[in-house]
């Protein structure tokens, strides 16, 4: 009985542990886990992400609501984030995390995902079945985001701070070790680095096509819904694409078109908007004339072997 008891309170120990410093300074633990990072792991994730000299682009597929509070990402330039429990996916969110010796325990679970709220990017603008599933069949829109280049202008805003997604036919399980490590030492934050992949960003293979980056915020307040909203830099939009089969003459295209008015007004700015077309002879989306998707994709890859090149 006395043993049950010091492996509860060691394992109550290790999960606080971890929580608060997870909790108190999300940007740190990001930081620190790049530090340590394989260099060519890392640039791995990113480097199919389409971009120029000054930034990077990743994307948002965006349906209509009945009372087009989506809009507001135009007119309050605010994310909205979404608890776990309202994911499409039930396995999303959810692994395996046991002490080693132990059983597998729910308590970090739980306490992770408690306050855990998640919006979602994607790097597969032009795919089919993401128009079909999250811009309600067509008749929604993508948001182009921009973020700049992190080695000319510093690190991306926290509400911009992407995590890529990982898609596996292994459920993930994380074993955390018998004795705590020191908070920020590098075993830590390797055990945060498995925990964040494990609990945050792995989903079936089946997902794969999403090719899916987010970022996560870990203050969601479930009796408060303006705790799922988050401002973003305003000139974070890049461009607009409209749904092959949003009609001119529908009212959420109207809508929609005054939102991003309201939106240039605001930010002094002329914001693009172009429209995706289905190819007559392929199953092909095309969005012409839009500088990034009207043509082959200049990637991170290709802007850093550029770099090199020069030297």
């Amino acid at each position: 009985m006395f043993s049950y008891f010091c492996q509860l309170k060691h394992r109550i120990l290790i999960t606080n542990l971890i929580i608060e410093a997870y909790l108190n300074d999300l940007k740190s633990v990001a930081m620190g886990l790049l530090s340590i990072m394989d260099a060519d792991e890392a640039f791995s994730d990113y480097e199919n992400l389409r971009c120029d000299k000054d930034f990077y682009y990743i994307y948002k597929h965006l349906s209509f609501d009945q009372y087009f509070k989506v809009l507001e990402i135009f007119t309050e330039c605010h994310l909205k984030f979404t608890p776990p429990a309202r994911f499409n996916d039930p396995y999303d969110c959810i692994a395996v995390t046991e002490i080693e010796g132990n059983k597998p325990t729910d308590l970090l679970q739980k306490a992770f995902t408690e306050k855990l709220a998640v919006t979602c990017f994607n790097n597969n603008p032009l795919s089919i079945l993401m128009w079909s599933h999250y811009a309600q069949s067509h008749q929604g829109f993508v948001i182009e985001f921009r973020i700049p280049q992190p080695f000319i202008y510093g690190p991306a805003p926290d509400v911009l701070t992407l995590l890529k997604v990982i898609y596996t036919d292994k459920f993930p399980k994380t074993v955390l070790p018998s004795a705590p490590p020191t908070p920020w030492s590098n075993d830590f934050f390797r055990i945060m680095h498995q925990i964040v992949k494990n609990q945050f960003l792995t989903k079936s293979i089946e997902w794969e096509y999403e090719e899916e980056f987010r970022v996560l915020k870990q203050d969601y307040d479930p009796n408060n819904e303006n705790s799922l909203l988050v401002k973003f830099p305003p000139l974070s939009i890049a461009s607009v694409i409209l749904g092959a089969k949003l009609n001119s003459d529908d009212e959420k295209y109207n809508m929609l078109l005054n939102a991003i008015n309201q939106y240039n007004v605001s930010n002094k700015c002329n914001l693009p908007v172009y429209q995706a077309q289905l190819q007559p002879s392929s199953f092909k989306l095309a969005v012409p004339d839009h500088p990034r998707l009207s043509k082959e994709a200049f990637t991170i890859y290709h802007f850093y072997e550029s770099l090199k090149a020069q030297e």
